[in-house]
């Protein structure tokens, strides 16, 4: 998949290039920016998979972070929020080919650790801290990792602001974990029970079949629990192949859907019958002696196109009924015969007209075999 994805990148180039002047470009950086994170994770290695912990308040990441480093790398506290930044932990062999992706994520802090070279764990700020700047850096980086590990404790699982971003982003189930921590809180009934209702939770979110780790990650007596399994769960997921592309596939999905959506407009706008039909008019305008009537009459045409193209060409071909508008009241006043008036026609409206309608064209067939060739690889 690895190479489809590729060769659907480089569509996405040309969609987006041909679409320069016909979408707005405050409306293509999104998708630009988004296709530049597609390349920077094909950049780095295969065999490391990027796993984010994500959950509010308390519900303990930061231990789980240093539960799999087996040191205190990050720090737990009693003031909350503790995790101001978003930290990595990084295994050392690959800390050089991980370096960019990690810096266009804007994670500065990171560990490294030689105890899981597969594994790059990134602990995310708390998502339901009072400082706003937490969720933005989260729902930032969420779509940019490969596993998506939310963290909740026996207290807040339920908690509907945390169900909520879940439901946001399920597009991405494919890449969710769910995490029960400080499950020694909890009497070995009661543990089976939280479990099962945090699985009807998630039903409800529209998760199907949630994958849940009770952990004791910082108990309060006793060895960590649970992290073993986690990290064999973890593991497993790096080393089925097809989980990062199709997690990337999923992003060129949308970026595809993106441009689809915004060249919807871009459409035949059955200009050569129209401006046919405007030149004969124009003709019969000049044989009556109207010639008043023709500035009017093309720029009608001119604004109806530019009325119907439902893209950034719109104001272009408006601005260009004005001035030709402005053209053929010159021409008729000064004078002008009936084949000087018919050529400016020709030079001024039509090609002109005919060339931002290209380009509409070319916008229009780049991103409908975007969108071909990405629904050949689902």
């Amino acid at each position: 998949m690895r190479e489809q994805i590729i060769d659907l990148l480089e569509k996405i180039d040309l969609a987006v290039a041909e679409s320069e002047g016909v979408v707005e470009p405050g409306a293509l950086r999104p998708i630009s920016e988004l296709r530049n994170e597609i390349r920077t994770r094909l950049a780095y290695p295969d065999e490391v998979i990027v796993v984010g912990l994500v959950g509010g308040t308390g519900s303990g990441k930061s231990s789980i972070l240093n539960a799999v480093a087996g040191s205190e790398v990050a720090e737990v506290g009693s003031l909350r929020p503790t995790t101001d930044q978003p930290m990595a932990l990084v295994p050392g062999h690959h800390a050089a080919g991980l370096s960019g992706y990690l810096d266009d994520l804007d994670i500065e802090s990171r560990v490294t650790s030689e105890s899981h070279p597969w594994l790059c764990l990134i602990d995310l700020p708390d998502t339901d801290s009072v400082t706003v700047a937490h969720l933005h850096t989260v729902e930032e980086l969420m779509p940019r990792l490969d596993v998506i590990a939310w963290v909740v404790d026996p207290e807040k699982y339920r908690d509907a602001a945390i169900h909520g971003q879940i439901r946001d982003v399920s597009a991405y189930q494919s890449q969710f974990i769910f995490v029960l921590n400080q499950i020694d809180r909890l009497q070995s009934a009661e543990e089976a029970l939280v479990e099962s209702d945090l699985v009807g939770a998630l039903e409800e979110d529209g998760i199907e079949r949630p994958d849940v780790y009770p952990v004791a990650a910082n108990p309060a007596a006793g060895p960590a629990r649970g992290i073993d399994a986690l990290l064999a769960g973890l593991r497993a997921r790096q080393e089925s192949a097809g989980l990062t592309y199709s997690k990337l596939a999923l992003d060129v999905e949308a970026a595809a859907s993106s441009l689809s959506q915004l060249t919807s407009g871009a459409s035949g706008l059955d200009f050569e019958s129209r401006w046919s039909e405007v030149l004969k008019e124009v003709e019969e305008l000049i044989d009556q002696g109207r010639t008043a009537e023709i500035a009017p009459s093309v720029r009608r045409l001119i604004a109806d196109l530019a009325a119907e193209s439902g893209d950034a060409t719109g104001p272009e071909l408006e601005a260009l009924a004005g001035s030709v508008h402005d053209a053929m009241e010159k021409a008729v006043l000064s004078g002008e015969d009936r084949p000087a008036i018919l050529l400016r026609l020709e030079t001024e409206a039509g090609e002109s007209i005919r060339s931002i309608l290209r380009r509409r064209a070319r916008s229009h067939a780049a991103v409908t075999d975007l969108v071909l060739s990405v629904n050949q690889i689902r």
